[in-house]
């Protein structure tokens, strides 16, 4: 809702918005969300492997 400025948007336009509007640049956005969590210290690298699982 944040993102949509106090809207509630239907599951159809939140579909459009991340199919059309943001295709191929979803997984640039995950990298740096996950970057800006471990800089901030949230998560730490180096406990997960490449399947989810931690050590």
């Amino acid at each position: 809702m944040w993102l949509a400025g106090g809207q509630r948007p239907d599951f159809r336009r939140l579909n459009q918005f991340w199919g059309k509007l943001l295709s191929g640049v979803t997984e640039e956005l995950f990298v740096m969300a996950v970057k800006m969590l471990q800089v901030r210290g949230y998560i730490k690298l180096e406990q997960y492997l490449e399947d989810g699982t931690k050590k």
